[in-house]
């Protein structure tokens, strides 16, 4: 893995405390926890699981300005700081993203240099338990194109990785999975280049077939492709593509919006169900929301059962989003970040929001207007 030294990137603050507290609170309160650059408030209006909220802060509001800033930052369910790591570099934003727990014994997160369009190096991390670096297995480095938008890893412990590639010309953008096993060695391979065609509807300035989550189901993958706004679903090992779900070609029942828009964190549900961040951003005054659908891949048809959408400015997401379903049944909703215009940074701004079922609010994590976390996570106890 290449390192970051010198003048292109310190890391200037890593705070850690053990984490101990076992309960969660009980009754409506407010917790502020300070990182070194950021801040952010826990709101527990109702007793929801223990555990942690990770996070990966990134102030929207500085991306062109050095030193550029951002911050990995872990609270628990009380609104203590658990653990943050700031960084800072004098060449251009630094971006920690995708922060979650990847295995019983390691969280893991991308630090990539963001780049117009798709094409930004990354690097993957590793942390303990105790949040100290750890090197457990052979991945990708600069070099290999690394993709930054997800990874995913099996049961027998392979991984999944996203890669970018361009042809002969630099012309044409498509996407790589590969699965490496615990040595490094790579079991499977699959392009979106000689498998997919992007619809004629998308813009040629948009990045194509953008891979930017990778969910494993038996004998099958679950792709979303944000820019064509679909969802597509491959055979295993094979990589034959079984169905290609979008508001192109299929029916959605109960929904007024027709289905989702550039969407992120699609999640398989043990019911079958597909939950997903719908970011709406296509500039038709759609919100951003969390959707649930039962699908039925024999008629085409997804009908939605359940969704919760932004708070009453109703506003579209432009970058990233998260959906995680819990244990208790709730759903942990990341908001991304919503439309540059809309955004007033003297104005607190919820990053994530956990509902109950019925859509009550259970928490919010919620921090000035300018920031932003690509994914929210929490990681029970």
């Amino acid at each position: 893995m290449k390192k970051y030294t010198g003048a292109v990137l310190a890391i200037i603050a890593i705070t850690f405390t053990a984490c101990v507290s076992t309960k969660a609170p009980r009754g409506d309160s407010r917790v502020t926890a300070k990182g070194k650059f950021f801040e952010l408030e826990l709101r527990n209006h109702r007793p929801s699981l223990p555990g942690r909220f990770l996070l990966g802060l990134i102030d929207f509001s500085q991306l062109r300005k050095l030193p550029a800033r951002s911050e990995l930052v872990v609270i628990d369910q009380s609104g203590r700081l658990v653990f943050s790591r700031a960084f800072e570099n004098n060449f251009r934003s630094m971006a920690p993203v995708d922060f979650k727990r990847i295995d019983d014994s390691h969280y893991s997160y991308f630090l990539t240099l963001p780049s117009p369009g798709i094409e930004s190096p990354a690097t993957l991390h590793f942390l303990t338990d105790e949040f100290v670096d750890s090197f457990p297995r052979p991945v990708p480095n600069d070099e290999a194109h690394l993709d930054m938008h997800d990874v995913a890893r099996r049961e027998n412990g392979n991984m999944i990785f996203v890669f970018y590639r361009r042809d002969a010309r630099r012309a044409h953008l498509s996407q790589e999975l590969q699965e490496w096993n615990l040595k490094g060695e790579v079991v499977f391979n699959w392009r979106t280049k000689g498998h997919l065609v992007s619809p004629p509807d998308v813009g040629s300035t948009e990045e194509p077939f953008q891979v930017n989550t990778i969910e494993i189901a038996k004998d099958s993958l679950l792709l979303s492709m944000r820019s064509e706004s679909e969802i597509v679903k491959i055979a295993y090992p094979s990589g034959d593509v079984i169905w290609r779900l979008s508001f192109r070609d299929w029916k959605f029942e109960n929904d007024e919006f027709g289905g989702f828009r550039f969407q992120h964190s699609v999640r398989l549900l043990p019911n079958g169900h597909l939950l997903l961040f719908d970011n709406g951003d296509g500039h038709d005054g759609r919100p951003a929301r969390a959707a649930e659908y039962e699908i039925d891949e024999r008629k085409k048809i997804a009908r939605l059962v359940w969704e919760h959408r932004a708070d009453k400015r109703n506003l579209p997401s432009l970058y990233g989003g998260s959906v995680q379903r819990l244990a208790n049944g709730n759903t942990l909703i990341g908001w991304g970040l919503p439309q540059f215009e809309n955004l007033n940074p003297t104005l607190p701004r919820t990053l994530a929001t956990e509902v109950a079922p019925d859509g009550t609010t259970v928490r919010e994590l919620v921090a000035p207007g300018p920031l932003g976390s690509y994914r929210v996570h929490f990681d029970a106890d």
